[in-house]
């Protein structure tokens, strides 16, 4: 969190987190053959904010995290306090 910090600090247009290995399970979903603790990491940062931007009532910003980990739409009225019904995206 430190090195992503400094990072912002200094105003970087980009960061690289690591690589990802996917491959195909279905035609429905993929499995992550190489990566999995970085996506859980960047997964529960995304919690985390969900939770902050909720509290502080910031609501177009809570909904784009809740994207990032939830299969929803773009337009979806979901908010932290009714997610127990979604699909999570990422399942360790």
């Amino acid at each position: 969190m430190q090195d992503i910090n400094e990072a912002v600090d200094k105003e970087d247009n980009c960061y690289f987190l690591g690589s990802i290995i996917l491959a195909n399970k279905n035609k429905t979903s993929w499995e992550i053959n190489d990566g999995q603790q970085r996506m859980v990491t960047v997964s529960l940062i995304c919690g985390c904010l969900c939770r902050i931007f909720h509290k502080y009532k910031q609501l177009d910003k809570e909904k784009l995290a809740l994207r990032l980990l939830f299969d929803i739409e773009e337009t979806s009225e979901y908010t932290l306090e009714n997610v127990d019904e979604l699909q999570p995206r990422l399942t360790p």
